[in-house]
Formats: structure tokens, sequence, C-alpha cells
């Protein structure tokens, strides 16, 4: 269906559930194979209806670990999407068909499709739907689906690295709204955090990240099915941050200094360049080889207190 683009008959829907039972049967690793190639099929949106609407995804698959085999939930998680209610000043979907609506909207790349389907994974769930005003709301729903997306992307096996992404851009898609509708934010200050949080080994891969989030953003904003939605923005502020990524230092590696630096810092060389690390991503000095061996020699010139 996902790769020849077609929908399935009534009465093959109806006769599917009668062979759920051999579903246990299937091994974990088969089970994300197939949800992979699904993933980056040209008619992924059809694919994922006909698994969630047909309960299939609430189906179990098998693992065996220390010779002991255990059932694993596929994804129980999506079916509390369908006919979802949704704000209609916003959203023209309900919560799942919005949720296809963006997978359809991203390029066939295994991180953004799964970013895009976990996204609002959150809404509607007890902790966060609620009615404010007479308006559906589902604020947090990013935290609590980042979350959601790192239980169950985990329990279905894939790498941490892999996991802790996706987990990312879903945690991440509403501040990046939030920052593309309101210019007066701090973009420096989220760099900086982002920068110091860890979840980043050096700027590249920030970068990356970056573009990512934008792309499902973007992919986001054209899936709420208003007209005239314009994803210049949102694309824009995309570039805006990955920019400013390879600005940022994640790790000392990142730090343009020179031999003057080794030299000065001697024995101190780790703490000096920690230091400096601390210095750039707080913007006090500009990444540059004179800048920082003024600063670590400023520093170690203070006289030290007592």
């Amino acid at each position: 269906m996902a790769k020849l683009d077609f929908l399935p008959t009534e009465d093959l829907l109806e006769a599917m559930p009668k062979a759920f039972h051999r579903v246990p049967g299937l091994s974990l690793e088969r089970v994300r194979s197939e949800l992979d190639r699904l993933m980056l099929e040209p008619a992924v949106a059809k694919g994922l209806d006909v698994l969630v609407q047909s309960r299939l995804a609430e189906c179990s698959c098998r693992v065996v670990e220390n010779g002991v085999a255990q059932e694993v939930p596929i994804l129980p998680e999506l079916y509390h999407l369908v006919n979802l209610p949704q704000e209609k000043d916003f959203h023209e979907f309900d919560g799942w068909y919005h949720t296809l609506a963006v997978v359809s909207h991203t390029e066939p790349d295994l991180t953004l499709r799964w970013g895009a389907l976990l996204h609002d994974v959150a809404k509607g769930m007890p902790a966060v739907r609620a009615v404010i005003n007479g308006r559906l709301t589902d604020r947090g729903h990013d935290t609590l689906g980042a979350e959601m997306t790192e239980t169950l992307l985990t329990r279905l096996g894939y790498p941490k690295s892999f996991v802790r992404r996706v987990a990312w851009i879903v945690k991440n898609h509403m501040r990046f709204h939030y920052f593309v509708q309101n210019g007066e934010a701090n973009e420096k200050k989220w760099i900086r955090k982002e920068a110091r949080s860890g979840e980043f080994r050096d700027s590249q891969i920030m970068r990356i990240a970056w573009e990512q989030l934008s792309k499902v953003c973007a992919a986001d904003v054209l899936g709420c099915g208003k007209p005239y939605a314009s994803t210049d923005g949102t694309l824009a502020f995309g570039e805006c941050m990955a920019d400013l990524s390879l600005e940022m230092p994640i790790h000392t590696k990142d730090l343009n200094y020179d031999e003057r630096v080794i030299k000065l810092a001697g024995k101190k060389v780790g703490e000096g360049l920690q230091y400096l690390l601390g210095q750039v991503q707080n913007g006090v000095i500009p990444n540059e080889p004179d800048a920082l061996y003024d600063a670590l020699d400023h520093k170690l010139r203070r006289p030290v207190e007592k």
C-alpha cells in the first residue's frame, strides 16, 4: 500500500484481524525492519493509516533475551490520536490525520519521519489535554511526547543516538514554533543552552539537528491543513540556528585556539580550555585565536582569591 500507493478494500481490512494471532510469532527485528521500510515509502501515510486503524499497531511481537521470550508492543501509543479533536483555529484535521499529513510532508528519512509521526504523540493524554477559555489545549505535549518517544523507540530496539535525536525533535518542536513567531525571543540563549546540555558531541552534529528540527516543523505547518500556509519563516529560522550552531563550540575541540594557548596553559591545558569554552558559550569572547589567548592570559595573570 505505502509502496504502490493504493488503499485496501473494506473486505480486506475487515479480514486483517483474523490473522493478527500470527503477529506475536514475529521477531522484533523483523517488525522493526518492516517499520523502517514503511517509513521510507512514497505513500507512507496510507501504510501508517492501515497499520493504526486496523489495530495492527496494537499487536505485540517478540524478542528473546537471555533465552527468555518477551512480548514487545508495536505501536499502541498511536491509536488514541484517531478522531482526537483539535482546536479548529489551528488545525483542520483530527490528531491522527494531522500526524499523517505532517509525515507526508517530510522527505524519506527515518529521523524526519519518526519525528513527524511522534511529534504530537502525547496530544489528548490526560496529563496535557484541557479546555481553557473554551479552547482545546495540550500544553506540555512536547515534553511528555519526548518521554513517550524515548520509551517506545527504545522498546523497539532503535540505537540510543537515534532515539535521543528523535526525542529531541519532539521535545523542541513547540519551542521552535514559538521562536519563529516571536522575533524578540533570544535565539542565542537557546543555542547556548543546547550547547551546554550534553546532547551534542560537536557543533556540526548540532547543526544537523537544527536542520532536521526545522524540516519537521515546516511539515507541521503544512500539515495543519490551513490554506496559504507558509514555511518561509520556519525554514529561515532553521537556517539561522544551523549557522549559529557552527559559531557555538560544543567541545573544546571546537575552539579556534592556536599553539600559544597550549604553551600558556602549560600543565593546565584541560582546565584552561574548559574555561575558554565556557567564556565563548556565554558570549563573553569570540571564538578567535587572539581573543582566546588574551582571555586565558588575563585569567592566569589574575591573583588567586584566598
